[in-house]
């Protein structure tokens, strides 16, 4: 079932800036091991699938569809891992941000 692009843009400040942007995660991009967080990796890898589907609707309405994918934040989802947990992702996505790296990128 293919829905117009337009129908999902409601907000004026989409077409004023001709950009939607939509915050996922590295973990978004592939199946990285995160202890009790299986359900954050699926709503990640859900809005990079609703990127990839939007991000071809440009010609037709003139807005672009980016996605901004960064690296595991320390935040209270990691409070439950174990230390081999947390070096595992540390190696799986290649280091943990801090609060203040997140704050930099958005």
């Amino acid at each position: 079932m293919q829905v117009p692009m337009n129908r999902f843009i409601k907000n004026d400040i989409a077409f004023l800036y001709n950009l939607i942007l939509q915050v996922s995660s590295i973990l978004g991009l592939f199946n990285a091991h995160q202890p009790k967080g299986w359900a954050y990796n699926v709503s990640k890898s859900a809005v990079v699938s609703f990127v990839r589907c939007l991000g071809g609707g440009e010609a037709e309405t003139g807005v672009r569809v980016l996605g901004l994918c960064p690296s595991v934040a320390d935040t209270p989802i990691l409070d439950g891992c174990s230390t081999d947990e947390l070096d595992k992702i540390r190696r799986d996505v290649g280091g943990i941000m801090d609060k203040e790296q997140v704050r930099r990128i958005l």
